[in-house]
């Protein structure tokens, strides 16, 4: 399914329609029929936490569109319907296998169809040649689990697999050097940043600006991107991405260690303090590790807690974690969509609250008049930063290592992986 239309901001239509091109079939599921996008639409608002007025429900208004119309208007919808997570399953073939038979073997809409799937080992799958788009180049792709960039590292240059994920520092320095490989960057909408948990207590140095803006003053992020990103990571100055739609520009934290220590023995900390613990999912640890050396310098001493992701996950939004939180998100959206999980109280990910800035969010969410809402959603991350409620790092890149088989990597802006698969050629197929 596609959308109609592309505008990232165009967001305050009542009814917003997604059109099939041609006649989409799923594989081995047979025609995909226009009822299809509205369970999508049903599904996502649904989970949305914000809603204006009740909706009326998915209308179907053509044989091959559906919309969704609503007494009042829903500005976040829109942002959710277009997030990786929204997809559009067969509702007689769930219905008929459940819930355990779909996930043993999916049916879907796409360019490719599932052939089996070993967790934490492999996917494979295979094309299908009923694709509405294109008949896929390549017809056979295998996913492989392979958590060691050393490994990666080595799979790519013995030609044990074409294209590896996720190298930093010296694994993609070798990558640039080796003959026969390339190194391809993509720039996802994917931020580190570090929670300040305790802001919101007065018993604690984190509820003092100050002490917020000295930690902020003490990551050099320039040197962790050059190092870790070769220099193609971006130096972040706030949680949301530049690239995402109502983005405010802050001025930048300057790397300077001598005004931190001086802010902290404003605040009354001239010999710092012990800031207990910043924990993190152990794949971002080198973020974390940065974030603990530039404290450090600078007096306050913390220990890193690494977890498994998924412990780290349930954790967070739990809002167990005490002191200091490594975070991270590349969910698509805009920058309403970041603000409400991770900065308005009660957001799924958010530790806390201003009421100012809650006041503000409600109102940008009914707020019709595109100009007053982008002022809106500026205020609000103007706010964030003069109260440095968070420690922005990086926007990180995705380095990604390309064998000699391959001829076309195709890239899609925001994405952090090749893709779309189906635009994927080897060398000697026909375009």
């Amino acid at each position: 399914m596609v959308r109609s239309r592309r505008d990232a901001g165009g967001d305050h239509a009542v009814s917003h329609p997604l059109r099939a091109a041609r006649c989409p079939r799923e594989a081995d599921a047979g025609p995909v029929d226009v009822a299809e996008p509205g369970r999508i639409l049903d599904g996502v608002e649904r989970r949305s936490r914000l809603r204006v007025r009740p909706a009326q429900g998915s209308q179907i208004s053509q044989r091959r569109s559906a919309g969704r119309r609503g007494r009042e208007v829903l500005v976040r919808a829109l942002q959710g319907r277009g997030r990786r997570g929204a997809q559009s399953a067969r509702k007689k073939y769930v219905e008929r296998v459940g819930d355990d038979g779909f996930k043993k073997a999916p049916v879907g809409a796409g360019p490719y169809r599932f052939v089996s799937f070993t967790p934490g080992i492999e996917l494979v799958v295979e094309a299908f040649d009923g694709y509405w788009r294109t008949t896929p180049a390549v017809k056979r792709l295998v996913f492989k689990s392979v958590p060691d960039d050393s490994t990666r590292l080595v799979m790519l240059k013995r030609g044990e697999t074409d294209i590896a994920a996720g190298f930093r520092g010296p694994n993609a320095e070798e990558v640039k050097r080796t003959p026969g490989l390339t190194l391809r960057v993509t720039l996802p909408t994917v931020s580190q940043w570090v929670v300040f948990t305790e802001q919101w207590d007065p018993r604690s140095p984190w509820a003092d600006r100050r002490v917020r803006l000295a930690a902020n003053l003490a990551i050099d992020r320039k040197a962790f991107s050059d190092a870790e990103f070769l220099g193609h990571g971006r130096p972040a100055s706030s949680i949301i991405p530049r690239d995402f739609d109502f983005y405010w520009t802050p001025p930048a934290y300057p790397y300077d260690p001598a005004r931190a220590k001086q802010l902290l023995a404003e605040a009354g900390y001239p010999k710092g303090f012990d800031a207990v613990e910043l924990a993190t999912d152990v794949t971002f640890a080198p973020e974390s590790e940065a974030v603990i050396n530039g404290l450090r310098t600078v007096g306050i001493r913390a220990r890193l807690r690494p977890l498994e992701r998924a412990s780290f996950y349930k954790a967070d939004q739990d809002k167990q974690f005490k002191h200091l939180v490594r975070v991270g998100s590349g969910a698509a959206g805009n920058a309403a969509t970041r603000i409400e999980a991770f900065v308005i109280s009660g957001g799924i990910r958010a530790y806390g609250g201003y009421p100012d800035i809650d006041a503000l969010f409600r109102d940008q969410a009914v707020e019709t008049d595109r100009r007053r809402r982008e002022a809106l959603l500026h205020k609000i991350q103007q706010l964030m930063h003069e109260r440095a409620m968070f420690a922005p790092i990086v926007e990180q890149a995705v380095l990604t290592g390309v064998g000699p088989r391959v001829a076309e990597v195709p890239t899609i802006t925001g994405h952090p992986f090749i893709s779309p698969y189906e635009d994927l050629r080897l060398k000697g197929s026909s375009p």
